[in-house]
């Protein structure tokens, strides 16, 4: 072999040589006609890795030192799952994000949590978890237009990064990088906030300026409402609205009540004169927010506490409740033997079915309280929307209204009736 061969040979071993390690990642020098230095690694899961290191030995040094940082939070061969694949896994896990107890996920948490992260996540999806640090957090975080947003993003991400480091998709210092009442952080994305419903004082006596008015409607209210909705509702609008307001159902446990739910216990004579018989609502379920049509849309109440709620015979609008309620049972058994009200819902929408909240919400619970000049405001929302095909964020502007009694203010009264009286 000649002396150039073996020369070629030295300068080929040599090129192969790192000029420079930083962290576990070499940094190799140009070699042949190219004029980039190179950069090799070994991945998380064995694989290798390499890019190129740019023109200069300091750029390619510099780039190594943000490599060596990214693979020093890796927790292991899952750390080099893409974000999108993770969310995934979490949102599939039986447990949800509260880390504390370890519990199931709950009727719509799962799905409000899946619309926070895939908020938070637009523009990250193909991240790495051992590419997660703070700064990243921060940006994904601030990719929406108002504080309470914000602060909804970061209690996501904070499940996910816990729950991941659980599962060896984290290293335990990246679950803890979000701490909870982090500080907020405000990004680009233009929100506008929804007007406050209600001033609060904090003080509390008893001279007039420390009364305000109550988030509940009143008896005039209540008249009016009901009166709103038995127009639309015949079969039992005015009922649902007094009901409401005198047992305190929750809207997803009234409007899943079958007439089966109506308790009625006989009392014994008094002294040989009859007493009326005592009225009540078994509330063993709620609708689920997260079922859908053609399921099973039924839950446990909230808390899993089923109970019952007296009914008086009387509301404190003088309406004849139990009057009402009785026929209503009835008439409701005899539809489900006509089969037009399959479940004898003692509240069904016009086709003999269970409500949806948001088409009841939208469809009719707004225009019968406009019709009752329940206090509301009318406001312009201008936010940043994310564009699916374009991969971006656009600019909307959307006329508003927000009602400073809803349809829960009826279960206010009826808790503000239970102090009282």
């Amino acid at each position: 072999m000649t002396a150039l061969a073996l020369a070629g040979d030295g300068n080929a071993a040599r090129r192969r040589l790192p000029v420079a390690t930083v962290g576990g990642v070499n940094v190799l020098a140009p070699a042949g006609t190219s004029p980039y230095f190179r950069l090799t690694w070994t991945q998380p899961d064995g694989t290798a890795g390499r890019t190129s290191g740019g023109r200069t030995l300091a750029g390619a040094t510099a780039k190594a030192a943000e490599i060596a940082a990214t693979l020093h939070r890796a927790a292991g061969g899952k750390a080099m799952t893409p974000l999108r694949e993770i969310v995934a896994d979490y949102l599939s896990s039986p447990l949800g994000r509260n880390q504390k107890t370890g519990g199931d996920w709950e009727g719509g948490q799962r799905t409000q949590t899946r619309t926070k992260l895939n908020r938070s996540l637009r523009g990250h999806e193909d991240r790495l978890a051992m590419e997660v640090d703070r700064q990243l957090l921060d940006m994904m975080r601030s990719q929406a237009g108002t504080r309470r947003t914000r602060k909804e993003n970061a209690t996501a991400l904070r499940g996910l990064l816990r729950w991941g480091a659980t599962q060896r998709y984290f290293t335990a210092e990246q679950a803890e990088l979000l701490p909870p009442n982090v500080i907020d952080i405000v990004g680009n994305v233009m929100g506008t906030e929804a007007p406050r419903r209600r001033d609060r004082a904090r003080r509390v006596g008893e001279s007039e300026e420390y009364i305000g008015v109550e988030d509940a409607p009143d008896r005039a209210q209540i008249v009016e409402f009901g009166a709103r909705f038995q127009t639309e509702f015949p079969l039992w609008g005015r009922l649902g609205v007094e009901l409401a307001a005198d047992a305190g159902p929750r809207w997803g446990e009234q409007f899943q009540l079958t007439a089966h739910d109506v308790v009625v216990k006989e009392r014994p004579c008094k002294k040989g004169k009859p007493r009326k018989p005592k009225i009540h609502l078994r509330i063993d379920w709620q609708i689920d927010p997260d079922a859908k049509a053609g399921t099973d849309r039924r839950k446990w109440p909230k808390g899993n506490k089923r109970r019952k709620a007296g009914v008086s015979e009387i509301s404190i609008t003088g309406f004849a409740l139990h009057t009402a309620l009785l026929a209503r049972r009835d008439a409701a058994l005899r539809e489900q033997a006509a089969g037009s009200n399959p479940e004898a819902l003692l509240f069904p929408t016009h086709t003999g079915e269970m409500f949806f909240y948001t088409s009841f919400s939208n469809d009719y619970f707004a225009p019968a309280a406009l019709a009752a000049d329940w206090p509301h405001e009318r406001w312009v929302r201008v936010a940043d929307e994310w564009d699916k095909r374009a991969n971006r964020w656009h600019r909307i502007t959307q006329d508003r209204l927000q009602f400073d009694l809803t349809w829960h203010s009826l279960r206010h009264r009826y808790a503000r009736t239970c102090v009282d009286i």
